[in-house]
């Protein structure tokens, strides 16, 4: 299995706000996570069981694993976190997403440093888990 950073960014994506339906309810552990505006050339790379982890503001925000990697839908999904902005559309038109279940939540004082990346998903190099 392999981790994974995925970076939300705060102007375009509610958080906090997933974190707490995350916290309240199983239901809101389950996201659809779009693949974004990146090339799609290594999408196949993340697989069912990897480990996700989320980062936003700087700071991990919480942990998932993919429950169904990436595939092409017919229809965009709708999130309610998701702040309403023209780039949105742009963003999720590829029509590219994965389920994902978020496993654990931080907040305050147990989030770690975790720097924010341009693409949605990435593996980068001096994360706190290598």
């Amino acid at each position: 299995m392999t981790i994974w950073q995925l970076s939300w960014n705060e102007k375009t994506y509610n958080a906090t706000q997933r974190m707490f339906a995350a916290a309240a309810s199983e239901e809101g552990k389950h996201i659809v996570q779009s693949w974004g505006r990146s090339s799609v050339k290594n999408i196949s790379k993340i697989k069912r069981g990897d480990t996700v982890y989320i980062s936003c503001n700087k700071k991990c925000i919480g942990k998932a694993i993919i429950v169904q990697p990436f595939n092409q839908t017919t229809e965009v999904q709708i999130d309610r976190f998701a702040i309403n902005r023209p780039e949105r559309r742009e963003r999720i038109s590829n029509k590219w997403s994965c389920h994902l279940k978020i496993t654990e939540i931080y907040f305050g004082d147990y989030q770690k440093d975790l720097r924010g990346n341009q693409n949605t998903f990435c593996n980068p190099k001096n994360a706190f888990w290598k």
